[in-house]
């Protein structure tokens, strides 16, 4: 990860989207989740989290449910600070807002799903802003799977208010009436595509 002051990771997001129009985020480094890391290591504030990565992670991987993605720590690449998962999901446009439903060009728009996301409770905070961007380039960049944005079903739904206002500033909408989904266009998130 690039050595840059961990504040503007986090200013990233206070500014009012993952994609700070202020500046360019740096890209992360992150790989795909092998068997030489050592995720019972990693340990977050979400148990949920946690589990997944040390208990079905690798079985999900290799049934094709999602791809897990890992920030290593540049000192030790078997340690994980943080991970997301991506997977492919379709929204019905909707459930989207008026701006969003009107330049979608069928009626499921495709998505791809960050279906789990943490960072490791021994590493910097501010890391969730910056696994986001990562997330959209990364997924942006794959033609192999179209689609058009970044969904996320944060972990509670509204009932976890915390955690559901870190996801707006972050650039995130609601669904209209999925109560635990939000969704995002990569313009969004990713610097380089905001006019």
């Amino acid at each position: 990860m690039p050595q840059e002051p961990q504040e503007t990771l986090i200013d990233d997001t206070l500014r009012g989207g993952a994609a700070s129009r202020d500046r360019t985020e740096a890209p992360l480094e992150t790989i795909r989740l092998n068997s030489a890391h050592r995720v019972q290591d990693f340990t977050c504030a979400s148990e949920r989290v946690t589990c997944f990565i040390r208990d079905k992670a690798a079985r999900w991987v290799k049934r094709r449910y999602c791809g897990v993605f890992i920030l290593t720590d540049p000192n030790d690449p078997t340690a994980i600070l943080g991970y997301y998962t991506l997977s492919q999901y379709t929204l019905n446009r909707d459930e989207m807002r008026n701006r969003d439903r009107s330049a979608a060009l069928q009626r499921d728009i495709p998505l791809v799903l960050i279906g789990y996301m943490g960072r490791n409770n021994s590493a910097a905070k501010g890391i969730g802003a910056a696994l986001i961007v990562d997330a959209a380039r990364r997924a942006y960049r794959s033609s192999d799977i179209p689609a058009v944005g970044l969904a996320v079903e944060p972990e509670g739904g509204r009932k976890n208010p915390k955690l559901w206002a870190w996801y707006e500033r972050a650039g995130f909408v609601p669904a209209k009436t999925i109560e635990s989904l939000m969704y995002g266009p990569y313009q969004t998130f990713i610097p380089e595509l905001v006019d």
